[in-house]
């Protein structure tokens, strides 16, 4: 299996080289279920921050072409599930994506509760509590 880092999935949905964002959409192309590219959770989170903060997308946008990833066949990303609900929870609570993912895939996992110093964090996230 081969995996992709985040530059290549950036190219693809922001299309700002447009050289770089054919040759991702073809190398994606080129792949199926049966042999799909792995997309670590670590790129998925990186790709939100870029697309945020650098691309000043808003949320609601972020989250449609993430969308469109998730739809692929040909991707397999580590912890959909977990960062479909965080996706969903940070758009309803106003709380950050990776916190949320954080608190999410701990859940998950069968932890009790994510302990942080993040007082908004605490405030907005089930299963996040503050230690203080």
């Amino acid at each position: 299996m081969i995996a992709l880092d985040t530059n290549v999935l950036a190219r693809l949905l922001v299309g700002d080289d447009k050289a770089q964002a054919v040759l991702a959409e073809q190398f994606i192309r080129r792949h199926t279920a049966e042999n799909p590219i792995f997309v670590g959770r670590e790129v998925i989170l990186e790709l939100i921050w870029l697309l945020m903060s650098r691309y000043k997308y808003p949320l609601e946008v972020v989250r449609q072409a993430l969308d469109r990833l998730f739809m692929s066949a040909n991707l397999e990303i580590e912890e959909e599930d977990a960062i479909k609900t965080a996706l969903y929870l940070a758009e309803q609570t106003g709380a950050d994506i990776a916190d949320a993912v954080i608190a999410t895939i701990a859940l998950q996992r069968g932890c009790t509760k994510t302990m942080t110093f993040d007082k908004d964090a605490a405030k907005r996230i089930p299963g996040m509590e503050l230690l203080a």
